[in-house]
């Protein structure tokens, strides 16, 4: 794999990465705010 191939491969990564994590952390805080919202926070 050349160089390029690999940062493209690398920011690809990331991307993904990134987006999972941003997902999960908005799905714990919506469960967290329709607790709060339901009276049980």
């Amino acid at each position: 794999m050349n160089q390029e191939a690999l940062i493209r491969e690398t920011i690809r990564f990331v991307k993904e990465t990134l987006a999972e994590e941003r997902h999960n952390f908005m799905e714990q805080f919506l469960q967290q705010f329709y607790k709060e919202w339901d009276g049980e926070g």
